[in-house]
């Protein structure tokens, strides 16, 4: 089973496809953390794309598509794959769909002022990369292995405004080329992403392991 989350910065893709993945046994391919990495380890394709990221905007196509044939070689990924942040252009999209099936595209609905209250008070784990946010918890260490945490260069308020406004513009047309498989969910202020996890679950269920 493959499947596309959709959903501007911060509205929790990463989250819940850790919930997914786990559940279904899927690998999880999140081109962001292949960059960030990449920018952390100061590699040439971190140089690439480290000021690109700063300045909130998209990698160019042709390094993200060229990263995703690559992961798709990965033993991990002969069981099906969620995609978290590709494809994010139709030209990517395009690419995507003739390497792979997609059985499902879930879109995440978050509110524009909560999106930047998100990305401008996450911390991230430097050892476990697990996130936290300084609104609803203590952020001395990491909760998960007690590492250090760290604020992203572009979990900024400038940066998130163009992260989305870039999401709105170039992404958005995607709901079109994939709207016979997408399950739009709102997510309310309350929800956590065990709940947001099980509305998908029961829908894949319904409508995914029952046309199997």
């Amino acid at each position: 089973m493959n499947i596309i989350i959709f959903g501007a910065p911060a509205s929790g893709k990463g989250s819940l496809s850790e919930l997914i993945c786990k559940h279904y046994g899927l690998a999880h391919i999140a081109t962001g953390d292949i960059y960030r990495k990449a920018v952390a380890e100061n590699t040439e394709l971190g140089k690439l794309v480290g000021p690109i990221m700063k300045e909130g905007r998209l990698v160019p196509d042709d390094i993200t598509n060229d990263i995703f044939k690559k992961r798709l070689k990965q033993k991990d990924c002969k069981n099906g794959m969620i995609l978290d942040g590709y494809p994010r252009t139709l030209v990517q999209a395009n690419v995507c769909d003739k390497l792979i099936n997609i059985d499902l595209v879930v879109e995440l609905i978050v509110p524009r002022h909560e999106l930047i209250a998100r990305m401008t008070t996450r911390m991230v784990c430097k050892e476990c990369n697990t996130i936290h946010n300084r609104r609803n918890e203590k952020c001395d260490a990491c909760r998960e292995c007690g590492g250090q945490l760290y604020q992203r260069e572009d979990d900024n308020e400038v940066a998130a405004e163009k992260r989305i406004a870039t999401y709105e513009s170039q992404t958005a047309p995607l709901k079109e080329h994939y709207k016979a498989k997408i399950f739009k969910i709102v997510v309310k202020n309350l929800a956590t992403p065990q709940d947001t996890f099980d509305t998908i679950k029961d829908y894949i269920a319904r409508n995914i392991e029952k046309a199997k």
